[in-house]
């Protein structure tokens, strides 16, 4: 699933606490009553007192058109151990009937805001409520997204982690499975989509004949497997509909009607890829998906992408507008890939409880990369799933909210923060160290024992290293202590030592030496083992050539490296230069020199993943000015071949210039890149990949006249005719043969309005564009216009739950916080975190947590700012995962601030040393 988090209850109206009767049991049905969320203790208890469920919910969309109203009726059948009373989550509007084994029970003395309370289970109880719920944009529950463009609207489910009780009485919590019957009442012209294969078109009848209302449409879908409940879907709506089908398994693939056209143009990839990953898992794990049907419903408000059992739920971004680099369609085949990994890895195989959430997440990470190198189309486009793992992962782990990726959950307060880069990308890069270490055969023939003992139930980190301990020779438990069970990045740093050794020495070998040293973080002070390459390069007509590798193990403060002595005057020393090693690495200065004067002439595409790395990691620890760093990246531009490695070096030069240069440099420091990309732009054959991400990273940087200039006819000579895509352009450089995508375009006119240029810009693109959501690419255009006014109105925009989908609150701070546009920023950044707890309240901590992680400033940024950050950061009356949102981001500012300004004190002594 991608990054999310759940939202605060929405109390009924006008219910009290009862009055406790006499006995103990009173007072804890009282205490059920009154309590909220949900503790790991809680759920512990509960998890061990029911059996067998199982539940038919009916939802009645009739009105959910018009305000957002629905109803809920729901029959639960479920056996039960012990006495005293017990609790089904519950969040609605208000609770209309209660009936439990044939008894009615008065709702007001027994529905509490969060909890509907069973006084005296039985043995075997059923238990049916009525309840009318309102549903909100907020992806948490059953959510209403409205399409601007025609005014349509659509019903969809969020759940993960701890939603579902606000679409129906349930046990929310990971280890209760229930096999769920799903009934839907909609409007007779929608089409409606669930986890399991429903009776053909929906069945209609009469209100006579105790169907439904006229112009109303019942569907019943099939009984699914035993799930947990955050898995239920339903999505409903006017959709546009493609099927097809894959060895039996009816497919899906369902978008807003006004995306017809491009839910078509994508629909070839989609089906492929979801039979390539069906094929390839199914092998691998030796089980077939599981569920009998597999839907990919494509929706506006979506953050993210969730893996709910067979019905698999999207941002509709995904659907491209405008003709994609295969980069782009290799990201979109690793999210596919690994939501459909999931059906296997969470769905069939779920964790007891959210401190396992890697069992999910960090295998459905590494599957999605693992199975993608497999599809002939975009194999050589996914990246190197380790390498990009372990930038995210590192960055995660150098920040104040990082934690081991198996650990004590406490409550869903806890597990709102846990859907971050610890729980997916350093997990999958552990797992691909360990794959490494046992070989993927007994890999795979562990996961098979796995999903064959636990297949639709619920385990913890012990069931997968039970069966993986009977497939290898590794101390698998050693390996989850050191890796699973920390936290905190250790640093590798290379030191050459040129003195001459005296007779005492190892050996009587004389020579400078060569020692790799261990460093670890004072909150997390373990020196693990670590399994690294380390090469020798030597200049050669300007040129660097590979004089050795060396395999190296270090597990302590330091270990010699006697391989290299006779290469220690070598003019470059890579370390790590595989990337395999979950560690930051760090250059002795001589080969830091050299790197920066001679990197581009490396051949080796792990060598240019490494330099890439190292750079990037000296100018945040504040070891080297961002300028020189980004002057050796903008220069490997020019020679780079590889189509991925050529995205990952243009990400790794904008995020150092516009972060970490000097705010007074940073356009000069842009154009360095610009020029190079527009080099490329030049140079690249018309229309391909590298093409166009030059020129969007052109966009993003241009300064200098003449590069601005170049911009400005790559928009003027399109001739604005409407087209499906984009519009035509001619002239040397211009992508597609003169084709220039609609997304370029509207890069191309944020970048000329941030600088200046009229803003009028916008209205006339919007006049070429026939995209749907062109209402959001010139709203994020105008949020980069430099004016106070026009950044007072994005801000605006920004923060009203109501105006800006979840999934856009990134894109439209990257054009509201401009690099070079400090000046006016500074008050905009204060009121941003003024208004921020607002935010809480008016959207729910789900947006909240995103709009402090993702439209946290990155411009205008000051000590003052950084002081409110972890101001509000120390406030209790947040919510945890807002709180550590904005630690890391204050971490992240305090720390571009002092490296843009040069001031960190470790290259200080360095310096002097």
């Amino acid at each position: 699933m991608a990054d999310r988090t759940a939202d605060p209850g929405i109390s009924p109206g006008g219910t009290a606490a009862p009055t406790p009767a006499a006995g103990t049991a009173g007072q804890r049905a009282a205490a059920l009553f009154s309590a909220s969320g949900l503790t790991q203790a809680e759920a512990a208890d509960r998890g061990a007192r029911i059996g067998r469920t199982t539940a038919r919910v009916c939802i009645d969309l009739g009105r959910f058109a018009a305000d957002g109203t629905f109803t809920s009726t729901t029959t639960v059948d479920f056996d039960c151990a012990g006495t005293g009373p017990i609790w089904l989550d519950l969040i609605a509007e208000r609770v209309i009937s209660l009936r439990h084994n044939d008894i009615d029970l008065d709702p007001r003395e027994l529905a509490g805001a969060e909890r509907l309370v069973i006084p005296t289970p039985q043995a075997s109880n059923t238990v049916t409520v009525t309840a009318e719920h309102q549903a909100g944009a907020q992806a948490a529950g059953l959510s209403r997204s409205v399409d601007r463009s025609d005014g349509t609207v659509y019903a969809w489910t969020q759940f993960q982690p701890f939603d579902a009780r606000r679409m129906l009485p349930c046990f929310d919590q990971p280890d209760l499975r229930a096999e769920f019957t799903v009934e839907v009442i909609a409007p007779a012209e929608w089409t409606c989509v669930s986890n399991m294969r429903s009776d053909g078109t929906g069945s209609r009848a009469d209100a006579a004949a105790g169907g439904p209302p006229d112009g109303l449409r019942r569907w019943v879908f099939a009984p699914t497997p035993p799930i947990p409940v955050y898995l239920l879907a339903l999505c409903a709506g006017p959709f546009a509909v493609i099927t097809g089908e894959h060895q039996g398994m009816p497919l899906g693939l369902y978008a807003r009607a006004g995306l017809a056209d491009e839910l078509a143009s994508s629909s070839p990839e989609l089906l492929a890829l979801t039979a390539h990953g069906m094929d390839t898992f199914g092998e691998a794990f030796a089980l077939p998906c599981p569920g009998d049907s597999y839907d990919h419903v494509f929706l506006p408000d979506q953050p993210g992408a969730m893996e709910n059992l067979g019905c698999i739920t999207w941002n509709d971004a995904a659907l491209f507008r405008t003709e994609p680099t295969p980069e782009q369609r290799a990201r979109r085949g690793m999210v596919l890939l690994h939501e459909l990994s999931h059906q296997w890895f969470g769905n069939l195989v779920s964790p007891r409880w959210w401190d396992d959430l890697w069992l999910s997440e960090s295998f459905a990470d590494w599957a999605g990369h693992w199975a993608l190198r497999s599809y002939p189309e975009l194999a050589d486009h996914g990246g190197n799933g380790a390498v990009d793992f372990k930038a995210v992962a590192i960055r995660g782990d150098q920040a104040p909210s990082t934690h081991p990726i198996s650990r004590r959950v406490p409550d869903m307060a806890a597990v709102e923060a846990s859907f971050d880069a610890i729980t997916y990308a350093k997990g999958a890069f552990v797992l691909n160290q360990l794959i490494e270490r046992i070989g993927e055969p007994d890999f795979l023939a562990g996961l098979r024992r796995y999903f064959a003992r636990f297949g639709w139930a619920a385990t913890t980190v012990d069931g997968l290293l039970d069966e993986l301990d009977r497939v290898t020779d590794l101390d698998v438990r050693r390996w989850a202590a050191e890796w699973l069970r920390t936290a905190g990045v250790n640093t590798l740093r290379l030191e050459v030592d040129s003195r001459l050794e005296t007779d005492g020495g190892a050996a009587g070998r004389t020579g400078p030496t060569v020692r790799l040293l261990q460093e670890a973080p004072a909150a997390w002070p373990l020196l693990r083992t670590h399994r690294l390459e380390l090469e020798a390069y030597r200049l050669v007509d300007g040129s660097l050539v590979r004089d050795r590798t060396v395999s190296v193990t270090v597990s302590g403060p330091a270990a010699e490296i006697g391989e290299l002595t006779g290469a220690a005057d070598a003019e470059l020393l890579l370390v790590d230069s595989a990337d395999g090693a979950y560690a930051i690495g760090r250059l002795d200065p001589r080969s830091m020199r050299t790197l920066l004067a001679y990197g581009q002439t490396l051949v080796s595409a792990g060598a240019r993943t490494s330099m890439r790395r190292l750079l990037a990691e000296a100018v945040t620890a504040g070891e080297l000015p961002a300028a020189e760093a980004v002057h050796t990246l903008s220069a490997s531009l020019r020679t780079e071949r590889d189509d991925s490695a050529f995205v990952a070096l243009t990400d790794a030069a904008v995020q150092l210039a516009h972060r970490f240069s000097a705010p007074r440099d940073r356009g000069p420091v842009g154009e360095l890149i610009a020029e190079a990309c527009l080099s490329v732009a030049q140079t690249s054959a018309p229309g391909t990949a590298r093409q166009q991400r030059a020129w969007l990273v052109a966009s993003d940087t241009a300064w200098a006249d003449r590069s601005v200039g170049q911009l400005r006819r790559a928009l003027e000579v399109g001739d604005r005719r409407p087209g499906p895509s984009g519009v035509r352009a001619s002239g040397a450089g211009s992508p597609r043969n003169g084709f220039l995508p609609q997304t370029l375009r509207w890069r191309l006119v944020r970048r000329l309005v941030a600088l200046g240029d009229d803003p009028s810009l916008i209205d006339l693109e919007l006049t070429v564009d026939t995209d749907p959501d062109s209402w959001l690419s010139a709203e994020i255009a105008a949020a980069a216009e430099g004016s106070l006014a026009a950044k007072r109105l994005a801000l605006d925009r920004l923060l009203d739950p109501a105006h800006l989908p979840a999934g856009a609150l990134a894109p439209f701070a990257e054009g509201l916080w401009q690099p070079h546009q400090d000046a006016v920023l500074v008050d905009i950044a204060a009121s941003f975190l003024d208004r921020l707890p607002g935010a809480v309240s008016a959207g729910g901590t789900a947006r909240a947590a995103r709009l402090a992680r993702w439209a946290f400033p990155t411009s205008g940024l000051t000590a003052a700012t950084v002081r409110q950050a972890k101001d509000l950061a120390d406030r209790v009356d947040l919510p945890e995962v807002v709180r550590l949102a904005l630690a890391d981001q204050a971490f992240e500012a305090e720390r571009a601030l002092r490296v843009s300004a040069g001031r960190d004190d470790r290259a200080a002594r360095r310096g002097q040393a």
